[in-house]
C-alpha cells in the first residue's frame, strides 16, 4: 500500500513521462505501444494463469482476456496515427486557421476487479497511444495483472514514468491525485455510486473524466429465431466470468410464444454448466471473486422467489471450499422483485415473458443503467427500430459481441460519460486547440 510519499513520487513520475512521452513521434509511438501487445501474447500463458489464480474465471476466458486487451494495445496505436488536424479555408482578412489535437496531459485511472487485465489495459492503451502518461489504481483483490502489464510497457521500451500502477487506500489516493495539479484527466470503471463522487471531485478541479460505470443489460428474444442456437449463446455469455461484467446480459425479456420453452432450455443448460477451480480446463464456471458477492447474490433470489417468481435453476451456494454460487435461473420474475432494477454482478438470470413491442421496449429502458443492451431477431427492420429507441451506449443483434477494440466502449444515463477504444476514446484523452494566424505584422 502506497504512502503518502510514495504517491507524491508517482505524481512526478507521471509529470515527467509525460513530458518526454508527448515528444516521442508518434510512428516511434507506435511501434513501442504494438511492442506490449506483442509482449502480452508471448507471455500470455503464464499472465492468464495468474489472472485466474486472482480473480477466479477459468484459464480459457483469463486468456480470451489478455489476448482481447493485447488488441486494444494494437488498435488504439494504429489508429494514433490517423488523428490529424484539419486547415480551416481561409476567412476574411486572411487569417491562417488550423485546428490540432494534443495529448491532454497526465492521466489517473482507477480501475475495478473483474476484468483484472482489460480494464486496466485498456486505459493504459487508450492513454499512452494518445501521447499521454498515466497512474493506474487497480482493484486491491485483483492488482497483479496490472503490475504484469506495466511491466509488459516497461519491457517494450515505454519510457519511465509514463506509465505508473500503484496501490493504496481509495479515499486517500483519489482525493490526492484528482485535486494535484499535475493530473489533467480522471479515467474510472466502477460502481455508478463511487463515480459520481469522483465525478464531483474532479468536476471541482476542472479536470476532463471518462466514467464506465454499472450496467443491467436488457435481453429481448422474439419467435422465429433458432432457439437453442440462442439459448447457447446466451448461457454462455450470461454466465461467463460468474456473471460479473457491466456488460452481461442480465435481464432477459421473451415473447411468450417461445417463452416456456426458453425457460426450460435455458434453465437445463444453466443446471449442466460445470462451475469449479478455474486452472481445471474442464470447468465453466470459476468462483466469486469475493465473499460479500454471495450475500448479494442469496438476498436476491431470496426476494424475487418471495414475490412470486420461479425458481428453475440454482438458487443458493455450492457446499465446497470457495465463494462458489450456482449458475441460477429466475422465471415470472415481477416487475418489483430487486434483480430487475438493481444490477446483480452475478450469476442469477432473470426471465420474463413479453408481447408487445412497445411494452417492452419501456421495460428494456426502465433502469437507471444505459451500457449494454441484445436482441434476437430474424426481422432485422424490427431491430433496426428497437435500436433507435434503446438508451445504451452498445447493442448487439443477433450476437453478444457488443464490445470489441474497433468500437468505442461506453454507456448513457448512470452507466457513465465518456468513452474508451478507437478514434473516439483518444480524443477523449486529448485536447483539441484552434489556431488563427494573421499576416506578418509590418516591420518596425
Amino acid at each position: 500500500m502506497a504512502s503518502r510519499a510514495d504517491l507524491d513520487d508517482t505524481l512526478v513520475a507521471a509529470r515527467l513521462g509525460f513530458e518526454a512521452w508527448r515528444q516521442v513521434p508518434v510512428p516511434e509511438r507506435t511501434r513501442l505501444v504494438q511492442r506490449v501487445a506483442q509482449l502480452m501474447r508471448e507471455r500470455v500463458d503464464s499472465l492468464s494463469r495468474d489472472l485466474t489464480l486472482e480473480q477466479g474465471k477459468p484459464l480459457a476466458q483469463s486468456k480470451w482476456e489478455i489476448l482481447a486487451t493485447a488488441e486494444y494495445f494494437d488498435d488504439l496505436a494504429i489508429t494514433a496515427e490517423r488523428i490529424a488536424g484539419r486547415v480551416v479555408a481561409a476567412t476574411a482578412g486572411a487569417i491562417e486557421r488550423t485546428v490540432t489535437y494534443e495529448p491532454v496531459g497526465p492521466v489517473f485511472a482507477v480501475s475495478p476487479w473483474n476484468l483484472p487485465a482489460m480494464m486496466p489495459g485498456r486505459k493504459i492503451a487508450n492513454s499512452i497511444a494518445a501521447g499521454c502518461s498515466i497512474i493506474v489504481k487497480p482493484a486491491k483483490e485483483t492488482p497483479l495483472t496490472a503490475y504484469a502489464i506495466a511491466r509488459c510497457c516497461e519491457d517494450a521500451g515505454i519510457p519511465p514514468g509514463v506509465v505508473n500502477v500503484v496501490s493504496g487506500d481509495s479515499a486517500v489516493m483519489s482525493a490526492l491525485m484528482i485535486g494535484s495539479s499535475v493530473i489533467r484527466k480522471v479515467s474510472f470503471t466502477g460502481a455508478t455510486e463511487t463515480g459520481k463522487q469522483l465525478a464531483q471531485l474532479a468536476g471541482a478541479h476542472m479536470k476532463k473524466i471518462t466514467m464506465e460505470l454499472g450496467g443491467h443489460a436488457p435481453v429481448i428474444v422474439y419467435p422465429d429465431v433458432d432457439l437453442r442456437s440462442v439459448v447457447e449463446i446466451a448461457v454462455a455469455t450470461r454466465y461467463s466470468n460468474a456473471g460479473q461484467s457491466c456488460l452481461a446480459p442480465t435481464r432477459f425479456f421473451v415473447h411468450e410464444r417461445i417463452y416456456r420453452d426458453f425457460v426450460e432450455l435455458f434453465s437445463e443448460r444453466a443446471r449442466a454448466l460445470r462451475v469449479g477451480d478455474g486452472l481445471d480446463p474442464q470447468v465453466q464456471m470459476g468462483p466469486l471473486t469475493s465473499l460479500r458477492r454471495l450475500a448479494v447474490m442469496e438476498r436476491l433470489v431470496q426476494d424475487a422467489v418471495a414475490k412470486g417468481a420461479r425458481l428453475t435453476a440454482g438458487g443458493a451456494r455450492l457446499d465446497r471450499k470457495g465463494y462458489f454460487f450456482a449458475p441460477t435461473v429466475l422465471a415470472d420474475v415481477p416487475a418489483g422483485a430487486a434483480i430487475m432494477s438493481e444490477e446483480p454482478f452475478g450469476p442469477v438470470t432473470p426471465i420474463v415473458a413479453f408481447r408487445d413491442t412497445d411494452a417492452v421496449i419501456e421495460r428494456a429502458n426502465e433502469t437507471p443503467y444505459g451500457l449494454a443492451a441484445y436482441v434476437f431477431t430474424p426481422d432485422l427492420e424490427l431491430a433496426r427500430r428497437i435500436v433507435a429507441r434503446i438508451e445504451a451506449g452498445m447493442i448487439g443483434i443477433n450476437s453478444m459481441s457488443a464490445a470489441h477494440a474497433s468500437v468505442p466502449f461506453g454507456g448513457v444515463k448512470d452507466s457513465g460519460v465518456g468513452r474508451e477504444g478507437t478514434i473516439d476514446g483518444l480524443l477523449e484523452s486529448m485536447v483539441t486547440k484552434s489556431i488563427s494566424i494573421g499576416p506578418s505584422a509590418p516591420g518596425a
